[in-house]
């Protein structure tokens, strides 16, 4: 863990050289290493080194590593790579992609990361599907037509899970008054707390289906 996170320059430089390794393992190992280092320095050269990297690896498994750690440095740099990946042949790497392309867009309300990600959520593979939707319903601030229709398919999907991320999408919190007792100015003027329960408090409907 001290390595990953406080690695001495010389460790640094090991596991970037270790990135242009021949075995793929040690590929990966790399980028899990340089996706979690602190320094600020070090990230700038890790980010370079990864995405270098990613330009022409062609191991999926390597290419999932890369694509998470370069999520998690957060930067948006990637972005474009994130979008070539979205439609990757490997089901690794388009789940890589689906978990992380929201943390590497330079917006939320990015259209290319909805368009992406509507096509995330119609994927073949459920794990896909189920990060697409959950970054569909919960983390991104753009709604249409598209995401709507994508969100809808997805609410009647086979997997119980996906269908609990999709109807997720609508529970949505409905903020009270501000607080206006002027005797405690401390909270006067602040919503601090949702409706009651009677008054259309937010409300999760979950729909499964048993097999005997």
């Amino acid at each position: 863990k001290r390595l990953r996170r406080r690695p001495t320059t010389a460790e640094f430089n090991l596991y970037r050289r270790l990135l242009g390794n021949p075995t793929p393992s040690d590929r990966a190992l790399a980028a899990d290493v340089l996706g979690q280092i602190d320094s600020r320095r070090m990230r700038r050269d890790a980010e370079s080194d990864l995405l270098f990297r990613a330009q022409e690896e062609q191991d999926p498994q390597v290419l999932e590593a890369i694509l998470v750690a370069l999520g998690h440095l957060g930067s948006p740099k990637p972005f474009q790579l994130f979008l070539r990946y979205a439609t990757h042949e490997s089901e690794d790497v388009r789940r890589a992609v689906a978990a992380f392309i929201t943390e590497v867009a330079p917006e939320r309300s990015d259209p290319r990361l909805v368009d992406a990600l509507v096509g995330l959520a119609s994927d073949t593979d459920p794990d896909v599907r189920n990060w697409a939707t959950f970054e569909l319903g919960s983390q991104i601030d753009a709604s249409s037509d598209s995401v709507t229709k994508v969100l809808w398919a997805r609410a009647t999907d086979a997997e119980a899970e996906i269908r609990g991320e999709a109807l997720s999408a609508t529970n949505t919190p409905h903020f009270d008054l501000p607080n206006r007792n002027v005797s405690n100015l401390s909270n006067f003027g602040y919503v601090t707390g949702t409706v009651s329960n009677d008054s259309g408090a937010r409300v999760l409907q979950l729909g499964a289906k048993f097999n005997f």
